[in-house]
């Protein structure tokens, strides 16, 4: 069966050969068909070709050519739509004939974009290489000018002359400077002249990839930008993309400086405003911040320049120094100030809601606890955050109270005690090995804490089913 493909190329309005074309001498070994006729082709690139015609092919005199199709060993290989004859000259017995292509402008709904496109840093372009669809030991590279889910915009040398519309590339390796790289198979949609800068610009259609492409790339695209990254991480969601896994390219450092509490409180008043915890008409970002600040270890998260995170950790040292929560309760039994640490004021940037920085804080926030000599770590939350919590591991010890500086809504005081992150005891264990297991991991590398080879055995199942769960969840599962 014939493989069929259709070229689109607009034609060099200045009359002149855009790019050198690729000579084929052998008999027979390409050629164009037009009605019955059989050209021999002696060279060709993406924008025309030069043929062989016989001269008894009276029919080739008109001014241009419709429906040509171009065959390699006899096999089809791409349908042109239009070909306009430049010039013809005298060649033995028979006419050399300069065809210039071209398509008629069309409106076709397979033509339209999906989804936006996201522009990629000239320094930090992806690459794109593949085996050359003619010359097998050969390689076609391409550079990623722009992408979204399902579609791009390539850049190619002149020399890669053999690129048609339709034409299929599979297997290709996708790299991503410091990211690594991925399998795709991807389907030219259009080819034309960049005379600019001599090159090939190409729209492509990507027709398969490895199922944790899109991640992969929304959190490369997010790392390497020229605008905010708010505004970035809405070019994605409109390209297509669910921005999630960002944990792993944002710096975490504590808050010292002035700008970093100028960060934080805009931060601060942005996420309570955003879930009704202040009233943003009436409170100032100036006002975020607290006495409490002033004596806590604060984990600021960054990506770039931009504040993306943030959480309080609050340590009691002498009996006068009480815990924000103690301003409206008092602790329940079996914790004190001397075993605990109250964890406050989490708040992520709202334009970030759904993706990991949480558990990029909560595995800093574990590392933190588990280096101190408490025995607990305490906070509060609201009822649209109780369930989340107890997933990960936090007792509900029904106890609630308001908070009058976060518009007195209603808050449940939760803990989690040192013993049951390190033993994975009464939680979920594969919330625990995404919350806790890096972190934890971290610090038996670094033997500032010790599991028995109970604990360790059962680490290893929960890593061993973890990989099962996603491989399978990755192939047959949906995309939420």
């Amino acid at each position: 069966m014939s493989l069929q493909h259709k070229l689109t190329v607009q034609p060099d309005s200045e009359n002149r050969r855009s790019q050198s074309r690729g000579a084929f001498y052998a008999d027979d070994l390409v050629s164009l068909l037009v009605a019955e006729h059989k050209l021999r082709v002696f060279d060709i690139n993406t924008t025309g070709a030069l043929v062989f015609s016989e001269k008894n092919d009276l029919s080739l005199n008109a001014k241009s050519l419709k429906d040509l199709v171009l065959q390699i060993n006899g096999i089809n290989v791409a349908e042109i739509e239009s070909a306009h004859i430049r010039h013809r000259r005298e060649h033995k017995d028979g006419l050399l004939i300069g065809l210039e292509f071209f398509s008629e402008a069309k409106s076709s709904k397979n033509n339209r974009r999906n989804h936006s496109r996201v522009d990629t840093l000239d320094e930090f372009r992806p690459t794109i290489s593949v085996a050359h669809p003619f010359n097998f030991e050969d390689q076609v590279l391409f550079r990623v000018l722009d992408i979204s889910k399902d579609g791009m915009t390539l850049s190619s040398s002149l020399r890669n002359k053999m690129i048609f519309k339709n034409m299929k590339f599979l297997s290709a390796t996708f790299e991503m400077p410091n990211n690594g790289s991925q399998v795709i198979d991807f389907e030219i949609r259009h080819c034309s002249v960049d005379y600019t800068n001599d090159r090939l610009r190409i729209g492509a259609r990507i027709t398969r990839k490895n199922p944790d492409f899109d991640r992969t790339l929304a959190s490369f695209l997010s790392q390497y930008r020229k605008n905010d990254l708010v505004e970035r991480v809405d070019e994605l969601k409109e390209a297509g993309f669910k921005v999630k896994n960002l944990k792993k390219i944002a710096t975490y450092v504590y808050a010292q400086t002035p700008a970093h509490y100028m960060d934080l409180q805009m931060l601060r008043w942005q996420a309570y405003a955003k879930v009704g915890k202040i009233d943003s008409a009436k409170i100032s970002p100036n006002e975020m911040i607290d006495d409490y600040d002033r004596r806590s270890r604060i984990i600021l998260a960054y990506i770039g320049k931009s504040l993306v995170g943030a959480v309080r950790f609050t340590f009691s040292n002498n009996p006068d120094e009480k815990f924000e929560m103690e301003e409206v309760i008092s602790l329940p039994k079996g914790f004190t100030r001397e075993n605990s640490i109250e964890v406050s004021r989490l708040c992520v940037d709202p334009a970030l809601k759904g993706t990991d920085i949480v558990h990029g804080l909560m595995e800093r926030c574990t590392q933190l606890f588990l280096k101190s000599d408490r025995d607990f770590l305490i906070t509060s939350c609201t009822t649209e955050l109780l369930g989340f919590y107890q997933k990960i591991g936090y007792d509900y010890k029904g106890v609630k109270f308001v908070l009058p500086n976060l518009n007195n809504k209603e808050h449940y005081f939760i803990s989690i005690s040192a013993d049951k992150g390190v033993k994975v005891k009464g939680m979920n264990p594969l919330y625990w090995l995404f919350t806790y297991g890096n972190a934890i991991d971290y610090l038996v590398k670094m033997k500032f804490i010790e599991r028995n080879i109970f604990v360790q055995l059962k680490v290893k199942v929960i890593k061993f089913a973890a990989k099962i769960i996603m491989a399978i969840k990755n192939r047959y599962g949906s995309s939420r």
